[in-house]
């Protein structure tokens, strides 16, 4: 059956435990992502093993892992001292969060959490765990900026699953 392009959405976490898989649930959801994509990297290993017949062995999945692209609009979360619904993106590609009377980031060398993502694709959910990213701010004159993403982690899991109902 076809998949609709157009129901997708991104949930978000920062993982307590690197590259273990947190519990995704609406509220991780409220990252409002303009065209998420997945490119997989699952690598097949061949087995040759020495045996009497002349057939080929079937190969196996190596480790199986995603990089995952999207964009954010570049703005606030309408609340003062509140960070906005990326910020939690932009502290796993190594940018420390400060809060006062105003958010802050700042570039940080150590002690950069790791995430896990989750892409819902018209009732397919995809969980890739221990991701880390990159970003940059791309924008034209008289229109919004975006911040695009591009995330890698190793995938988790993938299973059939109702889309979240998040709040943004």
């Amino acid at each position: 059956m076809p998949k609709i392009t157009r129901r997708r959405h991104i949930a978000f976490k920062v993982e307590t435990v690197e590259g273990t898989a947190e519990t995704l649930a609406a509220a991780d959801a409220d990252i409002l992502a303009f065209d998420p994509k997945v490119d997989f990297d699952i690598p097949q290993n061949e087995r040759n093993p020495a045996r009497t017949t002349m057939s080929q062995h079937v190969g196996v999945s190596g480790q199986q892992s995603g990089k995952v692209t999207f964009r954010v609009e570049l703005r606030g979360s309408g609340v003062a001292a509140t960070a906005p619904s990326w910020g939690k993106l932009i502290r796993t590609c190594g940018y420390g969060e400060t809060t006062t009377t105003k958010v802050v980031y700042d570039p940080i060398s150590t002690a950069i959490p790791s995430g896990t993502l989750g892409c819902y694709f018209d009732g397919i959910r995809y969980v890739f765990a221990g991701c880390r990213g990159t970003f940059k701010i791309v924008g034209e004159v008289g229109k919004q900026v975006f911040l695009e993403f591009e995330f890698l982690g190793k995938l988790s899991s993938y299973n059939d699953v109702a889309m979240l109902a998040p709040t943004y």
